[in-house]
Formats: structure tokens, C-alpha cells, sequence
């Protein structure tokens, strides 16, 4: 009993410590207190239980947000989404630290049609004639691996026809287990753009260039799920899925001036 007392004491403090470690942080929800779906102002969903806190599976502490889509849900915002977002950054040109965990259960096998699992989604100046297009940034699953999608364009009020794009490969998705990610993301049109990206503590991909849009309003954090092709206009009949089950957990924003270990699962 002493042994296992000591060990908790131990594991508390070790937390405390973690967590006074961090700094510059601009956002926080390890879902874990009342309310903890108020941090994020905005969501899409079909129902009251495609979004949820859950208590099946944790990263950390004893709770975890849960999404829940299905392909027979109805569309919500022009789309088959289940989402929470944050509000738009003020500038287009941004730094960004981001840190979550990431749980696919079981039951979330390879499909050869994609679904993005995070994004982050461009504003468009809509008062000058500019529309809605793709996110410059997506983390997208396919077949049973991690994808990273970029897209940007240098020019003003551009339409998904303009835009510069780019898949990256980032590897096998596992089930059943936690997967932590970790962006340091300079968002630019221009060549001063930068994107790094680590899985489960190791650099996976550094990307340098272009990775936004021209707009005068900057992008806003989506976590989710948002599968595209469930839309009956867009079903070519590829997706062999009818239901995708995601947990998230620890997610944090940093600042320009955050490190890896302010933000990291």
C-alpha cells in the first residue's frame, strides 16, 4: 500500500511539474472538467450524439472527446462532418504550435476513401467575391495511412481550380492505440511558409514553401471527423465504411513563441 501511494504521489507530481512547464499557450482542453465542449465556439454535427465527452478510452486523466459520424447521417454545413472549431486567426499569416492525441478504435479499418481527422480551414473574403475552397491544411486517413494535404496559392480570391497541392505520406495508422501529434505550422503563401510535424515524439516530415492562401482574415482549428465523399453527389461507391469512431485528447495551441514540449501530447 506505501509502494502504491508513493507511485501516486509520484505520478501527481510529475503532472504538476509537466504542466507548470508549460508556457505560451493560447488553448488548453484535456476534456476533463464541466463545460469543456464551451472552449471551442463552434460545431457541427448531425445529432447530440456525434459529438461527446467519453470515458471508454483516455490519454490522459479519464476522459476524451468523442466524434461520431455516419453515412447515413444528414449533411450538416454542405458536408458529412462531425467537427468542433475554434474561431479564425485575426492575422493570415500566423505562427502556430499544435499538440493532440489521437484514438481509432478497432472497428476503424482501412477504407480506400479518405476522411480528414484535423484540419485547419481557410476564411474567405467573401465581401470581395472570394469563395469557400479546400483546407490548406488537412490530416486525412486513406487506406490505413496518415496523410498530410497542402494547398496554397499566392493570388488573391482564388477557387480550388488555383490552388498549389500536395499529399505527404506520413505513415501506417494504428488501432487501439494512442497516436500523439505535435505541428509547428508558419502559415504563408510565400516561400517563408514552414510546416514540421512529429508522430509519437519523432520529426516526420519538414515541409518549407507555400502552405495558405492570400486572404485577409487568417485560418481557424477544426478537429473531427469530415468525409467528403458520403455526400450521394460525390459516392462513387469507393467507401467500403458506413460509421467512423474518433477520440481526441490533450490538445493545445501555442503561440509563435512556443516550444515542442508546451504543446506536446
Amino acid at each position: 500500500m506505501k509502494l502504491s501511494l508513493l507511485f501516486i504521489g509520484l505520478v501527481i507530481l510529475n503532472s504538476s511539474v509537466c504542466a507548470q512547464n508549460r508556457h505560451h499557450l493560447l488553448f488548453e482542453d484535456t476534456f476533463e472538467g464541466p463545460g469543456a465542449l464551451d472552449a471551442w465556439p463552434g460545431h457541427e454535427k448531425a445529432d447530440k450524439n456525434s459529438i461527446s465527452i467519453s470515458d471508454s478510452v483516455a490519454h490522459s486523466g479519464r476522459y476524451s472527446l468523442k466524434f461520431v459520424l455516419r453515412k447515413s447521417d444528414p449533411a450538416v454545413a454542405n458536408g458529412k462532418r462531425a467537427e468542433v472549431a475554434r474561431k479564425p486567426e485575426p492575422n493570415a499569416k500566423t505562427e502556430r504550435w499544435v499538440g493532440f492525441s489521437v484514438f481509432l478504435p478497432a472497428t476503424f479499418t482501412p477504407d480506400p476513401a479518405p476522411e480528414i481527422i484535423q484540419q485547419w480551414h481557410d476564411m474567405p473574403d467573401l465581401s470581395e467575391g472570394g469563395v469557400w475552397r479546400s483546407p490548406p491544411f488537412a490530416l486525412y486517413t486513406q487506406n490505413g495511412h496518415w496523410f498530410l494535404a497542402i494547398k496554397s496559392s499566392a493570388k488573391r480570391l482564388t477557387a480550388n481550380k488555383d490552388l498549389l497541392s500536395k499529399d505527404y505520406d506520413l505513415g501506417p495508422c494504428v488501432n487501439s492505440q494512442w497516436t500523439n501529434w505535435v505541428f509547428h505550422i508558419r502559415f504563408s503563401w510565400e516561400d517563408d511558409g514552414l510546416i514540421e510535424v512529429w508522430q509519437n515524439g519523432k520529426l516526420a516530415q519538414t515541409i518549407n514553401g507555400p502552405n495558405s492562401y492570400n486572404d485577409k482574415v487568417g485560418n481557424y482549428f477544426k478537429l473531427g471527423i469530415y468525409k467528403w465523399v458520403w455526400m450521394p453527389e460525390k459516392d462513387k461507391g469507393i467507401s467500403t465504411t458506413t460509421e467512423r469512431v474518433v477520440f481526441y485528447d490533450d490538445v493545445r495551441i501555442g503561440d509563435e513563441d512556443a516550444t515542442y514540449n508546451d504543446v506536446a501530447p
